[in-house]
């Protein structure tokens, strides 16, 4: 997750954003063309908001003689028509399959101003790349010159000098292409050209018993949360135990779910679970979730089940003293082990809870959460560039203490470097205090340093990392666990729990 490698952007802009398209390439648009991202992540498919307009009089004049300083030329459009099936479904897949579209670095200033005018050319003025960008199977084939599209990841790798208007173009035309792709598979299968997308799932890697281990057991997981010493499975009606580094678990508890999956688990002081559980159903085009909370003895015994009114989802944690802290919004409730409430803290506007992140048990015993600070609503791309200038995006540390009269303190601000979009989760660290995951890549952060260090790229993790779990064990070793090939879903599409024997676990020494 990070040291001082260069750091890992998004792409900046493209014409449309398909629904197919993951939620972290919209926010990476519109977090780089100066837009607000959508609070709820839903991705709908949208001319982007910020385009620059040319002159009326230039506007008619393409329009009405089709000629400009490069001559006639054919339009992107007809040159994205010219690709054929293969050269889609290729593109497609390895937008499908990878991790996001990311940069091997940011496009700086300078290149980015650049980089928009040279998409006006391209769209209107028929100005394109001499050559392509090349394709590449390992992160070690890039040369560091050129262009290059880590296919395997869907991450562009960009040289480190300042790019030339041919590196632009270049990387202008692939955008489009990955863009152009997306759209026309989503089409052939509306209109019933073809029967179902392309298949990109990618196959389980083989376990070695060592870094990769193959879950053995029979539990179709849903949820995994890690405890002192192992590791929690949630499945249909059980929930098992699983000794870090081992491949078979052991019944935990068994009850009945009523139909409701685990959402969260947080072991408590003495051995003990406690589970977040969540039922989803569709109406029309609206999910609704209902929770409850259980509460499980070291022996799997139930100690209360309750569902009060303010249990509209969250995330667990709990502290060295045995309270339970239960993130709802803007809302933290502290509960006792039987069940009872012992404050609740409302934090203050200034906190964006769009984009806070999972509640976290510290070294010394007290529940953190990281969240940015409140932006104000500026919809003028110019506008808002101007405010970023002097107001930087501020991820602050805030620890929580019951027994003071807010109930919390800020301890640290702008932990995160700015351009990191959205962090994934939060976990207490080995070496370090904490471990930050995003798209961006891996953090480590200890109480005193004047920021979080990235320690890996996300390209470098030894899988793609969207739809896996992620954790930080006190050796310092970071663990993957994700579930290939097929997942099981209820009725309604809504929970996935994974097929068995497609469940791995990677273990990484990673951590400074």
């Amino acid at each position: 997750m990070a040291n001082m490698k260069e750091q890992l952007y998004h792409v900046p802009e493209f014409e449309e954003v398909p629904e197919v398209f993951h939620t972290s390439v919209r926010n990476a648009l519109e977090e780089i063309e100066g837009q607000k991202a959508g609070d709820k992540g839903v991705l709908r498919k949208s001319t982007a908001l910020s385009k620059l307009a040319i002159p009326m009089a230039a506007t008619v004049f393409l329009l009405v003689s089709g000629v400009t300083a490069y001559g006639a030329f054919v339009s992107y459009k007809e040159r994205m028509a010219q690709m054929d099936q293969t050269e889609i479904e290729e593109h497609y897949i390895w937008g499908a399959q990878g991790d996001s579209m990311q940069m091997n670095r940011n496009l700086r200033e300078t290149e980015r101003e650049r980089y928009k005018q040279l998409k006006l050319e391209y769209e209107t003025a028929g100005r394109y790349p001499e050559g392509s960008a090349a394709y590449l199977e390992k992160a070690e084939d890039y040369t560091g010159k050129g262009i290059g599209l880590l296919v395997s990841r869907s991450t562009y790798m960009l040289p480190e000098e300042d790019l030339t208007d041919e590196e632009l173009l270049e990387l202008i035309d692939l955008q489009h292409k990955w863009e152009y792709s997306v759209d026309e598979v989503v089409d052939q299968v509306a209109s019933g050209d073809r029967e179902d997308y392309p298949d990109w799932q990618p196959q389980a890697p083989v376990a070695d018993g060592d870094q990769i281990i193959a879950y053995e057991g029979d539990l179709d997981v849903g949820e995994i949360s890690l405890g002192a010493d192992c590791f929690y499975l949630a499945g249909t009606n059980r929930i098992d135990k699983m000794r870090i580094g081992s491949s078979v678990s052991e019944t935990f508890a068994t009850y009945d779910f009523d139909g409701m999956r685990v959402s969260d688990m947080a072991e408590d002081a003495d051995g003990g679970l406690y589970v977040l559980l969540r039922r989803s159903s569709l109406e029309g085009d609206d999910i609704f979730h209902q929770y409850k909370m259980l509460h499980l003895d070291h022996d799997g015994k139930l100690v209360f089940e309750q569902a009060p009114e303010w249990l509209l989802g969250g995330n667990l944690a709990v502290d060295k003293n045995g309270n339970l802290y239960v993130a709802v919004y803007d809302m933290i409730y502290i509960l006792d082990g039987e069940g009872q409430e012992i404050r609740y803290i409302q934090l203050p506007d200034q906190y964006s809870m769009s984009n806070q992140h999972e509640l976290c048990r510290g070294k010394d015993g007290a529940v953190y959460l990281a969240t940015l600070e409140k932006r104000p609503n500026i919809y003028d791309p110019v506008e808002l560039e101007e405010y970023l200038k002097t107001h930087p995006k501020n991820t602050i540390l805030i620890r929580f203490d019951p027994n003071s009269q807010a109930g919390y303190e800020e301890v640290a601000e702008h932990v995160i470097p700015e351009q990191v979009l959205k962090l994934g989760n939060m976990a207490r660290g080995g070496k370090a205090d904490f471990v930050f995951w995003s798209a961006e890549g891996v953090y480590t952060y200890s109480l005193g340093d004047e920021q979080a260090v990235r320690i890996m790229q996300m390209y470098e993790a030894p899988l793609q990392w969207e739809g896996a779990y992620f954790f930080a064990l006190p050796d310092g070793r970071l663990v993957f666990a994700k579930s290939f090939d097929d997942v099981a879903v209820d009725e309604n599409g809504l929970d996935l729990r994974s097929v068995p024997e497609a469940l791995r676990f990677f273990y990484i020494t990673a951590e400074d």
